[in-house]
């Protein structure tokens, strides 16, 4: 009697035992559905699309690819018609790429062997350019990072009005589930263009006015203004980093003749300062991003030469990236 009254009660035992596990089981799952898996809803993707990323503090959706916590971009024009130490000089450039890893970089002034240079020695990135590749002379071109951006689209929109062959290349991109548009140029220069550079830069203006405000627009190049002329023209949604980060006078020269000695100027060339290279933002109404940091590069001279890898220092900017649908002030 004693051995049945023994097998019923270890019986109660494990089935008390087991039915506290299944509570336990039942608890815990009930606590991950509605806590855990709320970060995924949060942020507007379904739970099988998020994960976080401890490494570098970003996101990577369900399609592989990364939103990070910053876009940064560069815009340099590379003084490819000076062709003296050119090869060295375009070196420079790629190790300063290399250095700080931008997203996107718009270049104004390559010729056809300092683009198959960086081609060649910037893997990680592919290219578009703002001509066909064929075409002899100068053109526009951006690199992008292959690994992290989509390409959508790309425009050219040649300037009736210019006499220089002149255009505005468009590409549109996607970083996850964020859009970006970028463009860029380089304006009609000299002072006696000054009417064909406006009416280049209101065509510009007008084309980041248009892009579907689900897209960042990032405008940069060498438009080659001098200070006041563009004054009115920009939309009041298209800001000029460079005001928006308070004018800094260290920020302010791109071409600066007191620092750089790539070429000897004429003595009727006047001051020898100028804001010719910009960078301007219109933030979308979803997915944004807003300036952190404006920096200028390039300014180190090229080992082994007299030269500085372009007579224009190149802006760099880095972006943060938002994940949420909330709009972010610049």
């Amino acid at each position: 009697m004693a051995g049945s009254r023994q097998k019923v009660y270890s019986r109660r035992v494990y089935l008390y035992s087991f039915g506290g596990l299944c509570l336990f089981v039942l608890i815990y799952w009930h606590w991950w559905t509605t806590t855990c898996c709320s970060v995924g809803s949060s942020t507007g993707m379904n739970n099988s699309e998020f994960r976080v990323n401890i490494f570098n503090n970003s996101v990577v959706t369900d399609s592989g690819s990364m939103e990070s916590s910053t876009f940064k971009v560069m815009t340099w024009n590379l003084q490819g018609l000076m062709r003296a130490e050119l090869e060295k000089r375009t070196d420079a450039v790629k190790s300063v790429i290399l250095k700080e890893e931008p997203d996107a970089v718009l270049f104004q002034e390559l010729i056809t062997s300092s683009y198959q240079q960086l081609v060649n020695s910037l893997s990680n990135y592919d290219s578009v350019l703002g001509t066909d590749e064929n075409r002899g002379g100068y053109f526009t071109g951006i690199f992008y990072n292959k690994q992290r951006l989509n390409v959508q689209s790309r425009e050219i929109r040649r300037f009736k009005n210019s006499v220089m062959d002149r255009s505005l290349l468009i590409l549109k991109l996607s970083l996850g589930k964020i859009k970006i548009a970028l463009l860029t140029t380089h304006l009609e220069s000299l002072p006696h263009f000054k009417k064909q550079r406006l009416e280049q830069l209101t065509e510009c203006f007008e084309a980041c006015k248009s892009v579907d405000e689900q897209y960042n627009v990032i405008f940069g190049g060498d438009l080659n203004l001098e200070d006041g002329e563009e004054d009115g023209l920009a939309p009041e949604t298209v800001k000029d980093l460079w005001i928006e980060y308070g004018s800094l006078d260290d920020l302010k020269f791109t071409w600066d003749y007191t620092e750089n000695k790539n070429e000897q100027l004429p003595d009727s060339s006047g001051e020898p300062q100028r804001r010719y290279d910009r960078l301007y933002f219109r933030c979308s109404t979803s997915f944004n991003m807003h300036t952190e940091n404006l920096k200028l590069l390039g300014k180190d001279m090229v080992e082994g030469t007299n030269y500085h890898p372009s007579d224009h220092w190149a802006l760099l900017e880095t972006f943060k990236v938002s994940n949420t649908s909330q709009k972010l002030k610049l």
